[in-house]
């Protein structure tokens, strides 16, 4: 369902519905899968220009690597912290500071 609705707005959806399909991976303990599509995800809303949303795949493929004791997981906050900088979210700026390890 998630790929009927990327095709009639891949630009606008195409990161989204990545980054749901990663997060679903996850759950299901498809931890290969997830990685790639997070990436997946993270380069398409690169792509088209969604900084803002970038950020938020960075955040959640840093939680993603963090619970798999993954040292990835620095690279994947750190980029989040810079784009949420970049997009002017201070408070989540320091949100992540405070409570992310990177």
């Amino acid at each position: 369902k998630l790929d009927d609705i990327a095709k009639y707005g891949e630009i606008n959806y195409e990161h989204r519905c990545l980054l749901v399909q990663a997060e679903m991976f996850d759950v299901e303990g498809r931890s290969e899968d997830a990685s790639n599509t997070y990436d997946l995800a993270i380069a398409a809303a690169e792509r088209n220009g969604y900084f803002n949303e970038q950020a938020i795949a960075n955040e959640r493929a840093g939680d993603f690597y963090y619970r798999n004791d993954n040292n990835k997981y620095c690279h994947y906050y750190g980029t989040a912290h810079d784009l949420y900088y970049q997009w002017g979210a201070f408070g989540k700026v320091e949100h992540l500071y405070k409570s992310t390890p990177f």
